[in-house]
């Protein structure tokens, strides 16, 4: 489950902090390295994709993982801080679109004070509503007058441990969020299931709880399930039985609920709980279960999908690489994130980020598909990208068909090309045309380009004057010194360096 994995790893993270000297901040010389400008990316139809230089979301951020929301508006993210000697987790959200973007801190932990004794609370990101206005932030807290974090675990008692959802409306008041209880399972175990309605206006948190004491809300060793709504704080109590457990929603009013255990209840494994009034429907499993991705909560960067959401074509791939260090005389590690596009031969592959260590970018995409953010030495940066229209050139290169005005375009301009390597070479060898052996030879030092002689299946054909001097020729302007027949024309270089294309 994923708060178990991100639970885990955090605990571990802020242990090995804790265990830094507070002397000198260890993050100092941790920046980014050399972050390559953007390149355009064939997509097909005609379109160019163009990526931005990275754009550096925050300031020695130490980010842990971040997230999108829904609308791709806003990026979340969970990161250490240190202030004044105190350390402490943060949950923080940035507008990515901004010119200027700003960090603004929504929930911190209790401060582990100058010396790194153990927090007595954490916070940990939960995820965004569906409208990307609410962003829920999970919350523990060591009760009574222990620490939250004993030795390398949470504190294995559950009446020890409070947990909440914080429920922060990112256009009202940060200060006054909404508090939602949760239960604790047995040895700390978090919810096993929060997901959104598929309106995603209501979120369903459940919890197995162990052993806990008898209440008119849960009943002992039971699921204990409560459904939120952020928009006007609502909640509802979910009183299930002793052998049953939320899955998940069916619909807007309904859940579907398993039994614990299939052999009794005349085999009767999944229900249908209506939320209106409790009632209770046998049912099969729908088509496409388990949930679908957008309702569980808390799927953050490291567990999305590297598929383009807008494009199937398009996708990211983080490559990992040694590179010797000279200076250093041995290898480092350097990480590239790239944008590739399937099934072109040319234009397919574009670097976005380019970061030096151990540690993989996890770059993720923005809902809408027009942006790729990524983590890089704890610092959250941002690639944008614009469509535009590929000229002929790009088409040409990328393999595409080309219609006859873009024909012609590139036809002309390679005409030209090839008529100022001529005159460069008639002055440099006292007014002579190169042989008609090898002219390409003999102009390519001046042009530098010997694509310009062909054109798909069209190849440049060389006509020069028998005696190869120009001072000979009584009327270069009239003179066809080559040509190159394309299906949409007849083409004809002239001495004189001007062009001329007639259609088929």
């Amino acid at each position: 489950m994923f708060y178990k994995r991100a639970l885990g790893s955090g605990i571990a993270s802020l242990l090995l902090w804790a265990a830094l000297p507070v002397v000198a901040d260890p993050f100092e010389d941790a920046m980014p390295g050399a972050l390559g400008a953007g390149h355009g990316i064939y997509v097909g139809d005609g379109r160019i994709l163009d990526a931005a230089a990275p754009r550096q979301m925050t300031l020695r951020g130490h980010i842990m993982e971040f997230q999108y929301s829904p609308t791709g508006e806003k990026i979340a993210y969970e990161g250490l801080v240190l202030d004044h000697g105190e350390k402490s987790l943060a949950i923080k959200y940035v507008d990515p679109w901004r010119s200027e973007p700003a960090e603004i801190t929504v929930a911190k932990s209790k401060g582990w004070g100058l010396h790194g004794q153990n927090p007595r609370d954490m916070v940990s990101m939960a995820g965004w509503s569906g409208d990307g206005r609410y962003l829920i932030v999970q919350r523990i807290s060591a009760t009574g007058g222990g620490d939250l974090i004993q030795g390398s675990n949470l504190v294995s008692d559950p009446a020890g441990l409070e947990a909440v959802f914080e429920s922060y409306d990112t256009l009202g008041d940060l200060s006054q969020p909404k508090i939602v209880h949760v239960g604790i399972g047995m040895g700390g175990a978090m919810p096993s299931m929060i997901a959104w309605s598929p309106d995603h206006t209501r979120v369903l948190v459940a919890t197995d709880v162990a052993n806990a004491e008898p209440s008119e809300d849960a009943s002992p060793n039971c699921q204990s399930a409560v459904v939120y709504r952020p928009g006007d704080d609502s909640r509802q109590v979910i009183s299930l039985a002793i052998d049953q457990a939320a899955m998940g929603w069916l619909d807007d009013q309904s859940l579907l609920v398993k039994r614990r255990s299939p052999q009794e209840r005349d085999g009767k494994i999944l229900f249908k709980y209506s939320l209106a009034g409790g009632a209770e429907e046998a049912t099969e499993r729908p088509t496409g279960w388990p949930l679908h991705h957008d309702q569980m909560l808390g799927l953050g960067a490291f567990e999305s999908s590297l598929i383009d959401p807008k494009s199937p074509d398009l996708s990211l791939e983080v490559v990992t690489r040694k590179l010797p260090d000279s200076e250093n005389k041995e290898t480092v590690e350097v990480s590239t994130i790239w944008l590739r596009s399937a099934g072109k031969k040319k234009f397919a592959s574009t670097p976005l980020g380019v970061t030096p260590g151990p540690d993989p970018p996890h770059a993720q995409w923005s809902p809408t598909g027009q942006a790729v953010a990524f983590v890089a030495h704890g610092d959250l940066f941002v690639t944008d990208f614009v469509k535009r229209v590929a000229s002929a050139r790009e088409k040409l290169e990328a393999g595409e068909k080309l219609d006859c005005l873009e024909e012609r375009e590139i036809v002309q301009t390679n005409l030209k090309q090839i008529g100022l390597g001529l005159m460069q070479y008639i002055q440099d060898y006292d007014e002579q045309l190169p042989p008609p052996s090898n002219v390409q030879d003999r102009i390519d030092p001046y042009i530098k380009r010997r694509s310009v002689f062909t054109l798909a299946d069209s190849t440049f054909v060389y006509h020069p004057p028998v005696n190869l001097s120009l001072a000979a020729t009584e009327s270069p302007a009239d003179f066809v010194i080559g040509e190159m027949d394309t299906p949409c024309a007849h083409n004809y270089l002239y001495l004189d360096g001007h062009v001329k294309s007639f259609d088929k």
